[in-house]
């Protein structure tokens, strides 16, 4: 298991309970980390907790980092997990997610049950995005399309979210990767649809892990530009249609 960790003025606490979930793993495992921040004050606890660690302070994006990750271990190990630093899990869930993926070879990407600090399901099981569907949530009109659980079986494209995502390095490795054309946002849902062509995409709530989450662009007014832009670079790469 390759753990793909892109880092931008992440939290040290954060970090720290993050490492701690990776310690804790009885199975051969490689941490990467890709530093966009402007300093590499964060270099010493990653190199602590045994990764290789390289700092960029270009920033040069999510998913451009995470392919400068996936390029130099592409055929080191079998499966790829790209996850958030404000992510954290008991151990035995990784154990757990590579044995259902062993006995499953048809399946290309796994996403598990991701929750709030508080045990709330995140609600994360999501189609893929449509133009007027996704404009009509972040204007608060309506509530965010979530698709019930039957439908996991069906052959509906899904969004995984790239705050954990599990993919299957064969799979992962005949798609182009991340488009790099979307600085921030998008880029794992496009990434979504090439792994489509590639195997199965398995929702499994049989576990869970814990999403610290921040809020992104919906707190942070200054990263609302970065997720306009993708929006349109999105649509206008696959389509605008159904619109709703």
């Amino acid at each position: 298991m390759c753990f793909s960790l892109v880092l931008y003025k992440s939290s040290v606490e954060k970090l720290d309970r993050l490492f701690a979930s990776i310690a804790g793993l009885r199975l051969h495992y490689g941490l990467y980390i890709y530093d966009n921040s402007p300093t590499d004050r964060l270099g010493p606890m990653c190199r602590r907790a045994g990764a290789a660690y390289l700092h960029d302070p270009r920033n040069i994006g999510f998913g451009a980092a995470n392919n400068q990750i996936i390029r130099a271990t592409a055929d080191k190990y079998d499966y790829h997990l790209i996850l958030n630093p404000d992510i954290y899990f008991d151990p035995s869930v990784i154990a757990r997610m590579i044995r259902q993926l062993d006995r499953r070879p048809e399946v290309a990407q796994l996403m598990p049950r991701i929750v709030h600090p508080d045990g709330q399901d995140q609600q994360l099981l999501r189609p893929m995005p449509r133009p007027l569907r996704l404009l009509a949530r972040r204007l608060g009109l309506t509530a965010r399309t979530v698709l019930p659980k039957s439908l996991c079986a069906s052959d509906q494209p899904l969004f995984f979210s790239g705050c954990f995502m599990v993919i299957r390095s064969a799979a992962l490795q005949q798609t182009t990767l991340f488009d790099e054309r979307f600085f921030l946002y998008f880029e794992d849902v496009d990434l979504c649809w090439q792994l489509r062509a590639h195997g199965e995409q398995l929702y499994w709530p049989m576990v869970s892990v814990t999403h610290d989450w921040s809020g992104g662009s919906v707190r942070r007014w200054q990263l609302l530009p970065h997720h306009i832009r993708s929006f349109f670079k999105y649509f206008s790469k696959h389509g605008w249609r159904p619109l709703w």
